[in-house]
């Protein structure tokens, strides 16, 4: 199907919405975001993810970042996009290139969204650097939203770029040049959202946890995209702060483009090795997360979905992981409040004793940050505990000398 058949999709009228095979959704009894969401298969996620993992590996400063771009134009182009250009851009004396699928919107004038993820992969031994979760989860989820949206024929009504960054690992090379490039060429962001690692669930864990992080403009559609995370899949969303500035998202951000991330709660342990393969994922949670992004991109374009549900976002009350971790001798902990009120942040050794209180007071609601210096502690285990409320959170943290 190609791109042109956009225009017929989502006419709404008399209560109906018309998708572009024909198929006719009673909006009165059914969710439009919710069958859009039920397009996204896990079939064709996994297969987006296993032929980016089956290049071995997909090192910026390797030769076949060529092969790995034009595979992944070529992906979009099958969906039916007519609109896909590889954009290069120079990383030390390389060609690198961001692959970037365009599908006008309904009102010009509205600007644009961005749905990205990295493409390339990182390793101590760049010729094996397979980069399932990082970030081969991400750039599938990309591709995937791109077939669903393909397949409905849907008509934005901001104009749409699906990127897919180059030289991320080489700190964040492709989106940076892309956003650098966004008041030259006279364009308007309204919003991104980024897909970075969304494949690892611990399997011994019974959560099914999701994160989502957070800008200083953006923390409304941060809670918007975590009620619609948790309307529209099984994950359990949790809003943070940590990982804001190690992926792409990051290059819209700093430029005042409202941005959310989605990462894993579980964190990879064999990112950026040559273990970073598919059967360390799984891929249930991952395809949820795609869901999830999808959700929230669909509600922050508002063309034909009218309707946000309106859902109580988990997490207005949390104490985040901490980072770095492991650390040495200093570390940050993040922590929300729901409500002014008391709330006490200790830390507790392995043998459960209380050795240091870092917050012991009454607290404004929102956001903050409190700072663990470890000097003239033992290397090991240690805990941090937040108190308040009636409720209670622990973060486990490791100190390395």
């Amino acid at each position: 199907m190609t791109i042109s058949a956009f225009r017929s999709m989502f006419i709404i009228f008399i209560g109906a919405v018309t998708i572009g095979s024909g198929q006719s959704l009673r909006t009165h009894d059914a969710d439009p975001i919710a069958d859009l969401v039920a397009m996204v298969s896990e079939t064709s996620y996994t297969s987006y993810l296993k032929a980016l993992e089956s290049f071995g590996t997909r090192h910026a400063l390797q030769p076949n970042r060529d092969s790995v771009a034009s595979w992944i134009a070529h992906q979009f182009r099958e969906a039916g996009f007519a609109d896909v250009v590889m954009d290069s851009f120079a990383y030390d004396t390389t060609r690198q290139w961001n692959v970037v699928a365009t599908i006008a919107g309904s009102e010009p004038s509205a600007g644009e969204i961005v749905i990205g993820a990295h493409h390339d992969s990182q390793s101590f031994f760049p010729w094996q650097a397979p980069g399932a979760d990082d970030n081969g989860s991400g750039t599938a989820g990309v591709l995937e939203i791109a077939r669903v949206l393909a397949a409905a024929s849907y008509t934005p009504r901001h104009t749409l770029r699906l990127i897919t960054f180059g030289a991320e690992e080489m700190g964040l090379k492709g989106s940076e040049w892309y956003a650098s490039r966004l008041v030259y060429d006279l364009r308007t962001v309204v919003f991104m959202i980024n897909f970075d690692m969304i494949g690892t669930r611990s399997a011994d864990k019974p959560d099914r946890d999701v994160n989502i992080v957070w800008y200083d403009n953006a923390y409304a559609e941060a809670r918007q995209d975590s009620a619609l995370v948790a309307t529209y899949t099984t994950l359990t969303p949790s809003l943070t702060t940590q990982y804001r500035y190690n992926s792409d998202s990051w290059s819209f951000a700093q430029r005042g483009i409202k941005s959310v991330f989605h990462i894993e709660s579980d964190f990879s342990i064999v990112y950026h090795s040559p273990s970073d393969s598919m059967n360390r994922l799984d891929l249930t949670y991952a395809t949820d997360n795609v869901r999830g992004g999808l959700a929230m991109y669909l509600s922050r374009d508002g063309g034909a979905i009218t309707a946000v549900p309106e859902v109580e976002v988990p997490g207005g009350w949390s104490l985040e992981q901490n980072y770095p971790n492991p650390f040495n001798p200093e570390t940050n902990l993040e922590f929300r409040i729901a409500n002014f009120g008391l709330v006490k942040i200790s830390v507790f050794d392995a043998l459960g004793r209380e050795v240091a209180v870092l917050i012991d007071q009454e607290m404004a609601h929102g956001a903050h940050t409190v700072t663990w210096n470890a000097r003239g502690m033992s290397s090991g285990q240690y805990f941090a505990r937040m108190a308040g409320g009636g409720r209670v959170q622990t973060r486990p943290m490791l100190l390395v000398k």
